[in-house]
């Protein structure tokens, strides 16, 4: 019935007294030790009275294991909720990874899509200028073999007739140098990251942080005084 808790937990034996001076129960062993003590009797002459105080103490233990079964489910519904919220935590973390790896992949079909656009307009324009250069170089191409043949052997009316022929293209050649000269343009792409995100990426470890909170969720106040009084 006692399932070993009538024996002493020094000694291994029997208990058999009790010290009210230490409110210790005793074996023989411990007794002998308490010899000196004045209040040390003989469990055998205790009245009935404990009976009573035994329900009082049992209705106490009854209560107290009723606290223990409430606070063991609490801190089961809290462990499940943190759970979740952990889960959730992770969720969260993946939910912003993505939105910012679509937005950063909109970013980067779009840059492309600009990029290719401008890459188009300036073959375009290069295109042309290299094309009217190349012809205008085919007409200096073609006038130099026959004015030099004309300066060692041609005569003076054909001199004449390059010369003025060569007056006219020059100044055509000129003209056309200056206007392509003037058009002269150098073309680059860069790419010009928003000053949030450069602020972003310096944070690195910063740029999220995790907000650990406890908070006190019992209302009631308890005390073990409360319980315990009738015990008195």
């Amino acid at each position: 019935m006692m399932k070993g808790m009538d024996k002493c937990r020094d000694h291994d034996k029997k208990i058999k007294f009790v010290c009210e001076d230490h409110s210790k129960i005793c074996c023989n062993t411990c007794a002998f030790n308490h010899r000196k003590c004045d209040n040390v009797n003989a469990l055998a002459s205790l009245s009935s009275k404990e009976g009573l105080e035994l329900q009082e103490l049992y209705s106490t233990l009854l209560k107290l294991e009723t606290e223990t079964c409430s606070i063991i489910v609490d801190c089961n519904l809290s462990e499940a909720a943190f759970n979740e919220a952990n889960a959730n935590l992770l969720k969260e973390l993946d939910e912003m990874k993505d939105r910012i790896i679509e937005i950063f992949d909109k970013a980067k079909s779009r840059m492309v899509a600009e990029a290719e656009n401008f890459k188009a307009e300036e073959m375009k324009r290069l295109g042309e200028r290299t094309k009217a250069t190349s012809n205008v170089n085919e007409d200096i191409h073609e006038l130099l073999p026959v004015s030099s043949a004309l300066i060692k052997h041609g005569k003076p009316q054909q001199k004449y007739i390059i010369s003025h022929i060569l007056k006219e293209k020059i100044k055509y050649i000129e003209t056309h140098i200056i206007e392509q000269r003037n058009k002269h343009i150098t073309s680059n792409v860069a790419l010009n990251f928003s000053k949030q995100l450069s602020s972003l990426l310096k944070e690195e470890e910063g740029i999220v942080k995790l907000n650990a909170e406890r908070h006190l969720t019992y209302k009631g106040l308890f005390s073990f005084d409360a319980i315990t009084k009738s015990c008195k």
